[in-house]
């Protein structure tokens, strides 16, 4: 089986918000990869497996998009619990505030994020940052001079105070088209956007699909059966199907 899994989590929190999961639901995700012999690995390692074509099928990436606080407080310590690795996608510009950037959907609670003291220090714990724009907007509706400037200053800000390169971007809302997929394939290793399906070694670099564990949060015993894809394909029709009416 030649594909992996990047799982996408947001807030750790008891909120019950659309971009959160508690900590005991996580735990119980953590628990459940090591019961059942996943292998959680960083993404650069699950990409090179993934392009050598001797993926097991059982390789999970964790990711955590928008920085919040609640990472250092709550997921950190879980996962260092279990010895698993992470990557974090931080909104460079809003490092050290909170989560109310323009655009922000105001049924998603106002949450801090992590501030940079935070930030160094998950850094030497061995947490991976990655870069999520400098204010999250939209990049699909931003002229590309506009483009540029969110995703390369963000990823400048981000080396600047961890001193580690950065060599991953997450779209915000998970929107991109082809001038900002140009610029992360060219700028990064990979891009990572949405979609909800496992990881195929086909699929774009610049713009790798994700399985948003908010989806799995009363099912995440999916994970690794034949019904994953079909519950995901779903969830993507539903997903596309709501957007339109929203619009």
């Amino acid at each position: 089986m030649n594909n992996i899994i990047i799982l996408m989590y947001h807030s750790i929190d008891a909120s019950n918000s659309v971009i959160s999961l508690s900590a005991e639901i996580f735990a119980t995700h953590l628990q459940y990869l090591k019961e059942h012999n996943f292998q959680v690995v960083p993404l650069a390692t699950a990409l090179d497996l993934l392009h050598k074509g001797t993926c097991q099928g059982t390789e999970v990436v964790l990711t955590f998009d928008d920085g919040f606080e609640n990472f250092y407080t709550t997921a950190y310590p879980l996962l260092a619990s279990f010895q698993m690795p992470a990557l974090v996608f931080l909104v460079a510009d809003y490092c050290g505030q909170d989560n109310y950037w323009p655009g922000q959907n105001q049924a998603i609670p106002r949450m801090p994020l992590l501030n940079w003291s935070m930030i160094k220090e998950l850094t030497k714990l061995g947490i991976e940052f990655g870069a999520h724009s400098c204010s999250h907007p939209d990049l699909t509706k931003l002229t590309r001079q506009a483009v540029k400037e969110e995703i390369l200053n963000s990823r400048k800000t981000i080396q600047e105070h961890t001193g580690k390169q950065v060599d991953y971007f997450a779209y915000p809302y998970g929107a991109s088209n082809s001038a900002t997929q140009e610029i992360v394939a060219k700028e990064f290793q990979a891009g990572l956007g949405t979609f909800l399906a496992p990881t195929q070694r086909s699929d774009n670099r610049a713009n790798l699909s994700r399985v948003d564990a908010y989806y799995l949060k009363d099912c995440f015993s999916l994970l690794g059966t034949p019904m994953l894809s079909p519950y995901l394909k779903a969830r993507n029709l539903a997903r596309r199907i709501r957007q339109q009416f929203i619009k």
